[in-house]
């Protein structure tokens, strides 16, 4: 949100992730924002910490999906069946409504570690990744996949 001070008018987008240990938090924050009807409130948008999975579409051609993989005061992530199902049957209605349209999926805790298996990041990824990605293989029109966390990555 913090970016959204300097860059007004831009679009924000958000999902919770491994910092956004407290259920309900983000939940409440959102409503504050938007509660203030500012200009700037909205052009923030956001997955609160008890939705599953929730899309934005960006122009004619694209859309964001934002999956939720925070688990309450746990580092790692995880995607419960009902989100993984909740994402299948989504990218399908939107397959079958828009078939040109592309998706992106973001979510704040990558699938694989950075550079490979490194093993301080283990324990920090997604722990349900096979599903994830077994999901993402049965629809074409998932073309990028971005997450969060490697925000203090040295190489």
């Amino acid at each position: 949100v913090a970016i959204s001070n300097h860059f007004p008018t831009t679009a924000t987008y958000f999902c919770p992730g491994n910092h956004d240990q407290q259920i309900g938090f983000l939940s409440e924050h959102l409503q504050e924002l938007h509660a203030e009807q500012s200009e700037k409130s909205k052009y923030i948008q956001g997955l609160s910490d008890t939705d599953g999975v929730k899309s934005f579409d960006i122009g004619k051609h694209w859309s964001i999906v934002m999956l939720n993989s925070m688990l309450e005061n746990q580092i790692h992530g995880e995607l419960s069946e009902d989100v993984i199902s909740e994402l299948d049957n989504l990218l399908l209605r939107m397959e079958l409504e828009t078939p040109s349209r592309s998706v992106m999926l973001a979510l704040h805790h990558p699938p694989f570690p950075p550079a490979g298996d490194i093993p301080p990041w283990v324990g920090f990824c997604l722990e349900s990744r096979d599903r994830l990605l077994d999901t993402i293989k049965q629809h074409f029109s998932v073309r990028v996949v971005i997450t969060g966390y490697a925000d203090s990555l040295e190489y």
